[in-house]
């Protein structure tokens, strides 16, 4: 009886669920090749540009979501992107529509912990061209 009550004497409590996660360095981002003040030009249908990650990039890494809309709201699907680990990312947008302005969303958020953790950047676009050839 004695050795059972030293044992629990001595046994240590756990507080919680354990110790807490160091949290994230939140999501500094630019971009580069377009303006997020100006609409940009784009020469043809599909227009590269980076992601460029300047804060610390989360161990697991980032997301990058890109939504791309015309003026009317129509939704022009975007191919999608694994989780990206480096920087600068590189993203192509495509299937432009000729002589239109689109807004373009992109949403960078960490792997990790998206719903505290993310960037929204938004830029609007306009492709040039009407039609191949031109």
């Amino acid at each position: 009886m004695l050795a059972a009550g030293l044992l629990t004497a001595c046994s240590k409590k756990k507080s919680g669920n354990g110790p807490a996660k160091p949290q994230e360095q939140g999501l500094v981002v630019t971009l580069t090749d377009v303006s997020e003040t100006t609409p940009t030009a784009a020469p043809g249908a599909s227009y590269p540009f980076s992601v460029n990650v300047t804060s610390t990039m989360p161990a697991q890494g980032v997301t990058v979501t890109v939504e791309v809309k015309t003026q009317a709201g129509t939704v022009i699907p975007q191919p999608p992107m694994p989780p990206q680990t480096g920087t600068p990312i590189q993203v192509t947008l495509v299937d432009l529509p000729e002589l239109k302005t689109c807004t373009v969303t992109i949403t960078i958020a960490s792997v990790n912990d998206p719903e505290k953790n993310s960037v929204t950047k938004t830029f609007v676009i306009t492709n040039k061209t009407d039609g191949p050839g031109n």
